[in-house]
Protein backbone atom coordinates (compact mmCIF):
# COMPACT_ATOMS: atom_id res chain seq x y z
CA UNK A 1 0.00 0.00 0.00
CA UNK A 2 2.25 2.52 -0.77
CA UNK A 3 4.80 4.60 -3.61
CA UNK A 4 7.26 1.70 -3.12
CA UNK A 5 5.16 -1.24 -3.55
CA UNK A 6 3.56 0.48 -6.68
CA UNK A 7 7.16 1.10 -7.82
CA UNK A 8 8.54 -2.14 -7.72
CA UNK A 9 5.28 -3.64 -9.26
CA UNK A 10 5.87 -0.75 -12.21
CA UNK A 11 9.34 -1.14 -12.12
CA UNK A 12 10.24 2.42 -11.99
CA UNK A 13 11.89 4.19 -8.90
CA UNK A 14 15.16 4.49 -7.01
CA UNK A 15 16.09 0.97 -6.92
CA UNK A 16 14.61 -0.69 -9.35
CA UNK A 17 14.64 -0.26 -13.30
CA UNK A 18 12.80 -2.15 -15.82
CA UNK A 19 11.71 -0.32 -18.75
CA UNK A 20 9.74 -3.54 -20.05
CA UNK A 21 7.89 -4.26 -16.68
CA UNK A 22 5.73 -1.15 -17.52
CA UNK A 23 4.87 -1.98 -20.98
CA UNK A 24 4.29 -5.68 -19.48
CA UNK A 25 1.71 -4.46 -16.87
CA UNK A 26 0.44 -2.02 -19.76
CA UNK A 27 -0.39 -4.44 -21.56
CA UNK A 28 -1.92 -7.04 -18.87
CA UNK A 29 -4.33 -4.85 -18.39
CA UNK A 30 -7.94 -6.43 -18.25
CA UNK A 31 -9.99 -3.20 -20.73
CA UNK A 32 -7.64 0.48 -21.14
CA UNK A 33 -9.22 2.68 -18.83
CA UNK A 34 -7.61 0.07 -15.85
CA UNK A 35 -4.73 0.55 -13.42
CA UNK A 36 -3.20 -2.74 -12.18
CA UNK A 37 -2.90 -2.09 -8.37
CA UNK A 38 -1.30 -5.59 -7.22
CA UNK A 39 -0.22 -8.62 -8.00
CA UNK A 40 0.13 -11.96 -6.94
CA UNK A 41 3.66 -14.80 -7.50
CA UNK A 42 0.77 -16.14 -9.90
CA UNK A 43 0.73 -13.78 -12.10
CA UNK A 44 -3.43 -12.58 -10.84
CA UNK A 45 -3.60 -9.10 -10.63
CA UNK A 46 -5.78 -6.32 -8.78
CA UNK A 47 -6.97 -3.68 -10.91
CA UNK A 48 -8.80 -0.37 -10.31
CA UNK A 49 -11.43 0.53 -13.25
CA UNK A 50 -11.17 3.72 -14.53
CA UNK A 51 -14.69 3.58 -16.58
CA UNK A 52 -17.47 6.07 -15.48
CA UNK A 53 -19.57 3.72 -14.80
CA UNK A 54 -17.68 1.68 -12.24
CA UNK A 55 -14.85 4.17 -11.00
CA UNK A 56 -12.85 3.16 -8.09
CA UNK A 57 -13.81 -0.34 -8.31
CA UNK A 58 -10.95 -2.76 -7.12
CA UNK A 59 -11.15 -6.33 -9.17
CA UNK A 60 -9.54 -9.37 -9.49
CA UNK A 61 -8.67 -11.01 -12.19
CA UNK A 62 -7.35 -14.64 -12.82
CA UNK A 63 -5.49 -15.93 -15.68
CA UNK A 64 -6.14 -19.52 -15.09
CA UNK A 65 -9.70 -19.97 -13.59
CA UNK A 66 -11.61 -17.18 -15.22
CA UNK A 67 -14.82 -17.64 -13.04
CA UNK A 68 -13.12 -15.76 -10.10
CA UNK A 69 -12.86 -12.67 -11.90
CA UNK A 70 -14.58 -9.54 -11.05
CA UNK A 71 -15.71 -7.15 -7.76
CA UNK A 72 -13.94 -7.46 -4.83
CA UNK A 73 -14.71 -3.74 -3.46
CA UNK A 74 -16.67 -0.82 -4.69
CA UNK A 75 -13.53 1.78 -3.74
CA UNK A 76 -10.40 1.07 -2.84
CA UNK A 77 -10.66 2.56 0.93
CA UNK A 78 -13.35 -0.36 0.87
CA UNK A 79 -10.83 -2.94 -0.47
CA UNK A 80 -8.38 -1.50 2.63
CA UNK A 81 -11.27 -2.08 5.03
CA UNK A 82 -11.32 -5.76 3.69
CA UNK A 83 -7.76 -6.31 3.99
CA UNK A 84 -8.21 -5.10 7.50
CA UNK A 85 -10.94 -7.21 8.54
CA UNK A 86 -8.92 -10.32 7.02
CA UNK A 87 -5.90 -9.61 9.33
Amino acid sequence: GTYTDLSVLYGSGEYIYNAARLEFWLNKRPQPKSLIVGHDSGGNIFWISLLPQDYGTVCFKQDDYPEADGPVAKSWSAFLELENDSN
